[in-house]
C-alpha cells in the first residue's frame, strides 16, 4: 500500500497563521454577523405551527393577482399553502367567519402528476368545500398532496384547487363565499421545476451514472416534489 502524502509541518504551520489570520479579519469586519451553529438553528430552523390569516390573505391577493401558476411563497411552500386555504375555507363553511390561523400542515407534494386542464369547469360552494375536505382528509391520511380529486370525467387537479380556494378566500373576506367557482387551466407544477429538469438532465449525462437507474422515476418525483419548495432563510 502506498504511504499517504502528509503536508510538511512548516507548510502546516503556514496554513494555521493565515486561518488565524482570516479568522481575525473576519470577526473585526463590521458588516459580518458571526454566528455559531447552533446560533443559525435556533433562528432559522424553527417553523411556524400555524398560518396566520394575515399569511393567507396576503398569498391569496398574490395568486389571484399574478398570472395563472404556482407561486413560491417566502415563508410557506405552495402545498403547504393550499392545505392552509382549504382549512379556511372549510372553517368559514362551518362557522361562518375565518379563522384567526390554521395549522401549517407538513406535507409532501403528490405522487402523479395533476391534470393541467380540470374536467370539471366549475361548481357551486358547497362542491368547493367538498373538495377542500378531500385535499385535507388526503393529506392526513398520506402525507401527500393528491394529484386530483373527483371521479373520472368530473375531476380537478391540486393546481386548480390552488387558485380557486384564494379566489374564495378573498370573497369570504368580504362576508360571503362565492355562489360559483370556475376552473381554469392551470400549470401543475411551480416554474422552477424547470431548471431543476435541466440540471437533472445534465447530472443524470454523466460516466458515473449506473445504466440500469430508473432515472425516469427520479425525474418525475423530483419535478413533483417542486411543491415543496421555500425559502432556505426565512424572512
Amino acid at each position: 500500500m502506498a504511504a499517504r502524502a502528509c503536508a510538511p509541518p512548516e507548510q502546516v504551520k503556514n496554513a494555521l497563521v493565515n486561518f488565524r489570520r482570516l479568522a481575525r479579519w473576519i470577526k473585526r469586519d463590521p458588516r459580518l454577523n458571526l454566528m455559531t451553529v447552533t446560533q443559525v438553528a435556533q433562528k432559522y430552523g424553527q417553523q411556524p405551527d400555524r398560518i396566520s390569516r394575515e399569511d393567507l390573505s396576503k398569498a391569496a391577493r398574490s395568486i389571484v393577482s399574478a398570472k395563472p401558476e404556482i407561486h413560491l411563497h417566502p415563508r410557506f411552500s405552495p402545498a403547504e399553502m393550499v392545505v392552509a386555504m382549504a382549512r379556511a375555507v372549510v372553517s368559514f363553511s362551518e362557522n361562518r367567519e375565518l379563522p384567526s390561523s390554521v395549522p401549517r400542515d407538513t406535507v409532501l407534494g403528490p405522487t402523479r402528476g395533476p391534470i393541467a386542464r380540470p374536467e370539471l369547469q366549475g361548481c357551486d360552494h358547497t362542491r368547493l368545500v367538498a373538495l377542500a375536505r378531500g385535499l385535507i382528509d388526503h393529506v392526513k391520511t398520506t402525507g401527500h398532496l393528491p394529484a386530483t380529486l373527483g371521479a373520472p370525467l368530473g375531476r380537478v387537479g391540486v393546481n386548480h384547487l390552488y387558485r380557486a380556494l384564494p379566489e374564495s378566500f378573498i370573497a369570504m373576506e368580504a362576508g360571503s363565499a362565492p355562489n360559483e367557482v370556475q376552473f381554469g387551466p392551470m400549470p401543475t407544477l411551480p416554474e422552477i421545476s424547470t431548471p431543476l429538469w435541466i440540471g437533472f438532465l445534465k447530472m443524470i449525462q454523466g460516466d458515473l451514472m449506473d445504466p440500469d437507474l430508473d432515472v425516469q422515476t427520479l425525474y418525475r418525483d423530483t419535478r413533483l416534489q417542486t411543491w415543496t419548495m421555500k425559502a432556505a432563510i426565512i424572512p
